[in-house]
Order: C-alpha cells, then structure tokens, then sequence
C-alpha cells in the first residue's frame, strides 16, 4: 500500500444489505469505500474526508472514483442514456443521478448512478477515452464546511456491469 495509504477490509451492514468492503485510507484524510453487497451483482462506492486541520475544511465536490471501462465493444458501438436520451458514448455528457451505457447488440453494459443523495447532488460524467467509456461520478456539495476533527461520509454510488438478459 505505501508509506501515504492504509489498506482495510471488513462486513457491515448498507442500505441493500450486509456487504464485504475493501477501503483506501489516505494520510491526509480522504478514503474510499468499496462495498460488495450479499446476493447483488453491485458494488457500492463511498468517499469520505476526515478534516486533520484546527479550522474548518471547505468541500465543493467530492469525485470517489475515476473509471476508465472496458464493456468489449468498441466506443462507436456504445450507447449511453441518461435524462437527455440515448446518445453515442463517444460524445461527453454530464448527467444528473445515474448513468447507462450498453452495446445495443450484445445488450452488455455499465448502469451506475447515486443511492443517497442526503447532503450533495450527484452527477455521473462520460467521455470516450482511448475506444473506452471514462466515467466520473461526483458529488457536488455547493461550499460544505467539515468542522475540524470530524468526518464527512460522502454520497453512496452504486454499479453494476453484466451482460443483461431479459425474462
């Protein structure tokens, strides 16, 4: 892991059910979570800040991950829908709440969007990279104060990527 970075894995209890977690622990306060949920094909991912500082830390936006996805098909294959419709990948869109993207032919995909929304927005971004979807999920807060001393728990993402079948 590194002399900046803790490494931790445990159960508890999510919204959706017990789940096993793998969680990164930055020195400089900032995690990640991710969670694998008993009996669902999902994943969970949180973001947290722990303010070390003796004064208040302003937060914007917290972005938990940045995912560049291979789903097996060629970028100009995908097709992503969000509240605007359905659209190529390849264009970058920003959406609010959640995102899908799936090759039409195969019906294989990614579908990810936010569970909580309890003290941010959450918007998921898209862009071809490399013939692959990048993705950036982000929670934006507006000017969040963290008192110093505590901790933020950030909004819960959830994902989900597999062939789909119908029936």
């Amino acid at each position: 892991p590194g002399a900046n970075r803790r490494i931790a894995v445990g159960a508890e209890p999510t919204p959706l059910g017990s789940a096993r977690f793998l969680r990164v622990e930055h020195s400089c306060g900032r995690a990640v979570k991710f969670s694998l949920v008993e009996g669902l094909p999902l994943v969970l991912v949180q973001a947290s800040i722990h303010n070390r500082a003796g004064k208040p830390l302003h937060v914007g936006e917290i972005i938990p991950l940045v995912a560049t996805v291979d789903l097996g098909t060629p970028l100009a294959g995908l097709r992503t829908l969000g509240y605007d419709g359905l659209l190529p990948a390849d264009q970058p869109r920003t959406r609010f709440f959640s995102l899908a993207a799936a090759d039409p032919k195969t019906r294989g995909g990614l579908v990810c969007g936010w569970l909580s929304h309890d003290r941010a927005s959450g918007l998921v971004w898209s862009r071809g990279e490399q013939d692959k979807l990048r993705v950036e999920p982000i929670s934006q807060y507006g000017r969040l104060a963290i008192p110093s001393g505590t901790t933020l728990q950030g909004e819960i993402l959830w994902a989900i990527s597999t062939p789909w079948e119908s029936g």
